[in-house]
């Protein structure tokens, strides 16, 4: 006897389309997007540091402005912006990437919420 036999993970919800494979690829893509623009984001990040970084003189007090994790570069990049020199960064939409930043954060936290709940099921007692 199979779970499907009695009924089991079965309900009113079977026919919404999200448990659709197509769909599953379509999201799949769209996060490997979302995850490449933000790989790319944050390789740029560091790279516009650096620059600004050469601007001041490159002095290697200063390097370490360049490292940490996105949220630590991202906050430093603000703090060069705000200094009373022009180092090009006027343009820059600070409050769109800070928001960028915390929708991502969001993400991993819940990514990581949903892995801990899978790994914590044994889905190896459901037979065929």
């Amino acid at each position: 006897m199979s779970f499907s036999d009695e009924g089991f993970l079965q309900d009113e919800d079977d026919d919404i389309p999200w448990a659709d494979p197509s769909i599953r690829k379509d999201y799949e893509a769209s996060l490997g997007r979302l995850i490449l623009a933000h790989n790319s984001l944050d390789l740029r990040l560091t790279q516009l540091i650096q620059c600004c970084l050469r601007r001041l003189g490159g002095r290697d007090v200063l390097k370490k402005l360049s490292s940490g994790n996105f949220s630590q570069r991202l906050q430093n990049l603000a703090m060069l912006e705000s200094l009373p020199l022009d180092l090009g960064l006027a343009s820059i939409d600070f409050d769109a990437v800070f928001e960028l930043d915390q929708i991502t954060a969001e993400l991993e936290e819940f990514a990581g919420s949903i892995g801990a709940r899978v790994a914590f099921y044994d889905f190896s007692v459901i037979e065929d």
